[in-house]
């Protein structure tokens, strides 16, 4: 075979191994390879791999393996001529269950030849033969010593003697299961699907949970999982999991199919007599009314009280005294009608259950004692118990039997007690109590105090002009009207916008001549008023008037009057 063709030399090897380099393996077991320093990149060549096979403790990577149809390369087992077909070259890695410990193994079909490299650095390697074929071979190469080796193969600036994936680039060396493999490059899934802590590559279960990975058979498959006698049903559901039966068949339903069920049925009712409460007496529904050992069909006292069935006027109800009020042979506690009266019991009150309806005269489901009103058919005869019954107490729920106002409503259910209307204007204040108790003013404004809200006087602001006349409703107390209802501070108010304060003395002294030809005002109280318009600022030019006689509480127009738009916010006036 020609160097240049050899499918053992591969550029990460300088030198051709000679035929002394090869170290020949025949049934050789478990061997250590010893450095005396830390070597990296160390590469075996091997010859006529056969259906043989190897495990390491170390890592590798296939780098080439003979193909005598696309190459040309040369296969064949150790020293013998060429053999076709040459075959393949495969890694596997297996994970011991038990103490986590991983091995790669070297795999092939056929007679292989070829190289494979190792992952990293170290001073020892151990394999184990597989099969311990009789003819094989490696030949051993190493680049150098791990301090020699800087080689970073995938380029990630991790040198391949650190990178936990030295042919795959994984710059932040990840390595989510904690085993030395970088999440790049680890064939090892430790994805744990039933989470009963056994990786799914090792679980003999992998989707029910057997942390025990209990294996009866020893088949592989868990016991949780496994279909025993292949009949489709799981041996966990099988109900007979040894004996195939895919019918799942179980007449008895004992929950053992038919298959393996051992159990006899004496009296044929379909329960096997070990569960059956009456072995001797079909009874397939099992009924146990007392809850004892034995079932209705074979109990002479059903219901356990103490009265065997065939006297029991009650066999399935326990009822001890077989109280029976109505002699009709079925006792009061299964009886629907303990007194025969024709009405079941469900329909009477206690106190008629026992007692015929016949003495029940007013018909009100009272029966005895328990009517004080026997006369009156009112199922609630005297709620109130004040000795007044049905339709001769007018307050049935009022002990007391108050209402003054006459109005049906008693005691404390009347909100207005003394008013028949009971707040007829809905406005939270009783007719006697409201002064406008037909038209609502929940607030009882009385701007003239006298005694009639302002929401239904005719005359709010009491100065003698009516509502309707009046353009000043908010004439203040004191103050002296004319006939349109307006003083003069409000006819000539101070904060007008006067031409000058001549305008402002003009309107005071024509108002005030008018109120005393009208007989508002005397002589002396309107000179009194002129000579006081005389002294004021009013209507001078960035000047008020001291005198706080103009009416701050509602803006008069230029003709002096107020806006009447309402009764809204009306100031009191004097007295009428």
């Amino acid at each position: 075979m020609s160097a240049a063709s050899s499918p053992y030399t591969s550029d990460g090897v300088a030198n051709i191994p000679t035929g002394v380099d090869i170290i020949r393996l025949s049934k050789a077991g478990s061997q250590t390879l010893t450095f005396d320093q830390t070597v990296a990149n160390l590469v075996f060549s091997y010859v006529s791999l056969n259906g043989n096979g190897y495990g390491f403790d170390q890592d590798f990577e296939i780098l080439s393996y003979n193909d005598n149809v696309n190459t040309g390369n040369d296969c064949g087992f150790y020293g013998n001529p060429v053999h076709v077909p040459c075959g393949t070259s495969y890694k596997n890695v297996v994970t011991d269950p038990v103490t986590g410990a991983v091995e790669y193994q070297l795999l092939g079909t056929g007679e292989p030849h070829g190289t494979i490299r190792f992952l990293g650095a170290f001073d020892t390697l151990t394999w184990r033969s597989l099969s311990n074929e009789n003819w094989n071979a490696f030949t051993v190469g190493a680049q150098g010593t791990a301090a020699e080796v800087v080689t970073d193969n995938d380029g990630d600036g991790v040198i391949d003697v650190e990178d936990n994936c030295p042919i795959n680039s994984n710059p932040g060396q990840e390595d989510v299961d904690g085993d030395g493999f970088g999440d790049a490059c680890d064939l090892v899934d430790d994805t744990d699907t039933d989470s009963d802590g056994v990786a799914d590559h090792s679980d003999n279960c992998p989707a029910i949970a057997n942390a025990d990975q209990a294996d009866a058979d020893g088949d592989g498959i868990g016991n949780v999982c496994d279909d025993t006698d292949g009949d489709g049903y799981d041996d966990l559901v099988d109900n007979c999991p040894n004996h195939a039966n895919p019918d799942q068949a179980d007449d008895d339903q004992d929950g053992i199919g038919n298959v393996c069920d051992a159990l006899t049925d004496i009296d044929g009712d379909l329960v096997a007599d070990a569960v059956d409460n009456c072995i001797a007496t079909p009874n397939a529904n099992q009924l146990n009314s007392d809850g004892d050992a034995l079932g209705n069909a074979c109990d002479d006292d059903d219901d356990n009280d103490g009265v065997g069935d065939s006297a029991d006027n009650c066999s399935l109800v326990p009822n001890a005294d077989q109280l029976d009020t109505d002699g009709d042979s079925a006792g009061n506690a299964c009886d629907s009608d303990d007194d025969g009266d024709g009405i079941d019991d469900a329909r009477e009150t206690e106190s008629c259950r026992l007692i015929d309806n016949s003495l029940d005269l007013d018909g009100d489901l009272l029966c005895g004692s328990a009517d004080n009103c026997p006369d009156d058919g009112r199922s609630n005869d005297d709620p109130d118990g004040d000795g007044l019954c049905g339709g001769n107490d007018f307050c049935p729920t009022d002990p007391t039997n108050t209402d003054d106002d006459l109005d049906g409503i008693c005691g404390a259910e009347d909100a207005c007690p003394a008013d028949p209307n009971n707040d007829e204007d809905l406005d939270g204040v009783c007719g006697d109590a409201d002064n406008c108790p037909v038209d609502g003013n929940a607030d009882q404004a009385d701007f003239d105090a006298d005694g009639q809200g302002d929401t239904c006087d005719s005359d709010a602001g009491g100065d003698g002009v009516g509502d309707d006349s009046d353009s000043c409703l908010l004439t203040p107390v004191g103050e002296v009207a004319s006939g349109d209802g307006c003083s003069i501070a409000q006819t000539c108010a101070c904060d007008a916008d006067w031409k000058n304060h001549g305008q402002y003395e003009r309107c005071v002294v024509h108002t005030s001549k008018a109120m005393q030809r009208e007989g508002l005002i005397t002589k002396r109280e309107r000179k009194q008023l002129v000579k006081d318009a005389a002294r004021s600022s009013c209507g001078k030019s960035g000047k008020s008037d001291k005198s706080g006689k103009s009416d701050k509480s509602g803006k008069s127009d230029k003709s002096g009057k107020s806006d009447k738009s309402g009764k809204k916010g009306k100031s009191k006036k004097s007295g009428k």
